[in-house]
């Protein structure tokens, strides 16, 4: 043979080795990935005696709870920056508890679509959620679900994959998460979680939240901060697509904040990004406030509840009991609340203040810097009547409150000095709905507001001050709200009645 045809034959040789290279390298590389998966993944048997609720007669939800986790970690380390993580042993046991009360995982997609009326709940569903894109949620986490028939959602901060951080999942693991079929990937930001400069003293603010400092130029311009988030939601949606091939569609609010007041340097924060998320996704997630690590919101979500609000528990640490009360305490009921009787200590949650329980009612007094505020029943309740027997022994103010279903959105019935007004709060901004003054009241006062179909009724001891008064909020739970500027504001509740 030839040198010439040596070289040829040498080339042909070269030339099949990359055709067959080309041709089985996706399936090469996702084997490889899924066997490097194996290697790394935590182990996990389901316990032979894990008997399952049967549920098959029960009729379809009405609500959906949501569960949040960042890491879930086998080291003890159960707080990473401002994060609070998860022991494998207790995320074990809440799994298994939730797969022993008959829960059924559902996806973010059909959740969405059950908001679209094109989805039928199972009895008991819940939605798992992972955020930032750790690989402390994806090995530690992913055999569980397996296992138990299980799936979940991940929102990823996309800068951690693209830089390559070893403490986040790579693109090519996210891809071999996506081949599982267990689990939804979605958008969380890119620099989201970034802090930057916001002054000349070296003082940081989060990257979506505030304004950046620019040295020698002072802050950058309004125009600018908005180009910039906005790039980094596109930036987000873009490496989601051009590493994964998903259209993002959800998100979760990175570090739980829009651009409220107290955690921002420009009032026009919360605005900008709620609009951007309504933008560019079909629902948004954040998480309730927790008391003690426990919620005192709840975190289920209905067809007409906020979609871009969408409610979920941060876990963090709690046991499978206290997962299991958390649930059972906010699952969907009918408004029914009377005291004094036995069922108070399970809808009272104090918020702010403090309170005192004794056989003449509950005396709930204001702290020197914030409101008294407790709640009755929870934010799932809707047409309901609520009527009360109030004392107001000190302070400023005293509120019945309705449709409560966060601190920006609630109806309230205030009786502050001479003047009773009926005020509802969307999204923080105070709409008066009615009003009358003067009054001269003092002493024990019947209060009254029934919320029937969209329309409020109220009456302040006999009078009353609105009549079908429409409002925009559709569901949200009962309570009460003391004020005093000067703190100490303390009123009397004698009695409290909420049917629907």
């Amino acid at each position: 043979m030839t040198l010439k045809h040596r070289q040829f034959h040498l080339l042909v040789i070269c030339a099949a080795i990359i055709a067959v290279i080309v041709l089985f390298y996706p399936a090469a590389s996702n084997a490889l990935l899924a066997t490097k998966a194996h290697l790394y993944r935590y182990s996990y048997s389901v316990p032979r005696n894990l008997e399952v609720k049967n549920l098959s007669e029960f009729a379809p939800a009405e609500a959906v709870p949501v569960l949040m986790y960042h890491g879930v970690v086998v080291d003890g380390t159960l707080e990473t920056e401002n994060e609070k993580n998860t022991e494998r042993d207790i995320f074990i046991a809440q799994m298994e508890m939730l797969k022993r009360e008959g829960f059924q995982t559902i996806s973010v997609k059909e959740y969405n679509e059950f908001i679209q009326g094109k989805f039928t709940l199972p009895a008991k569903p819940i939605i798992l959620t992972f955020d930032d894109g750790r690989r402390d949620s994806f090995y530690t986490v992913d055999e569980v679900l397996e296992k138990l028939g299980f799936k979940a959602t991940i929102f990823i901060a996309s800068i951690k994959a693209n830089q390559s951080d070893t403490f986040y999942l790579t693109w090519d693991e996210l891809k071999h998460m996506k081949t599982t079929g267990r689990w939804e990937i979605e958008a969380h930001g890119e620099k989201s979680h970034e802090d930057i400069a916001v002054d000349e003293n070296g003082s940081t603010g989060k990257y979506l939240t505030s304004r950046m400092y620019i040295p020698g130029q002072g802050l950058e311009s309004i125009e600018d901060y908005e180009k910039r988030v906005e790039a980094d939601y596109l930036k987000n949606i873009a490496d989601l697509k051009g590493n994964l091939g998903i259209d993002a569609k959800y998100f979760a609010i990175p570090l739980n904040s829009y651009g409220y007041i107290d955690d921002s340097n420009y009032d026009g924060a919360f605005a900008l990004n709620d609009k951007l998320t309504r933008r560019y996704f079909k629902l948004a997630f954040f998480q309730v406030p927790l008391k003690d690590g426990k919620p005192i919101e709840t975190f289920y979500n209905y067809k007409d509840s906020n979609s871009y609000r969408v409610r979920r528990l941060d876990v963090q640490n709690i046991s499978a009991d206290e997962l299991l009360q958390a649930l059972e305490k906010y699952e969907p009921r009918n408004a029914f609340f009377e005291f004094p009787s036995a069922q108070k200590d399970l809808l009272i949650d104090l918020l702010y203040g403090s309170a005192e329980t004794d056989e003449g009612g509950i005396r709930l007094t204001s702290g020197p810097n914030t409101s008294g505020r407790m709640l009755f029943g929870d934010q799932g309740w809707k047409n309901y009547t609520v009527t009360a027997r109030i004392v107001r022994e000190k302070g400023n103010s005293v509120s019945l409150v309705a449709y409560y279903t966060d601190e920006d959105n609630f109806i309230s019935l205030d009786w502050s000095g001479k003047l009773v007004r009926l005020v509802e709060y969307v999204d923080g901004k105070e709409h008066e709905l009615a009003s009358y003054y003067p009054w001269e009241k003092t002493g024990e006062v019947e209060v009254l507001i029934s919320v029937v179909d969209g329309k409020v009724m109220s009456y302040f001891s006999g009078k009353m001050i609105s009549r079908n008064v429409p409002t925009q909020l559709s569901r949200g739970a009962s309570g009460f709200d003391v004020w005093d500027p000067e703190g100490g504001a303390q009123s009397k509740i004698k009695r409290i009645k909420i049917n629907d």
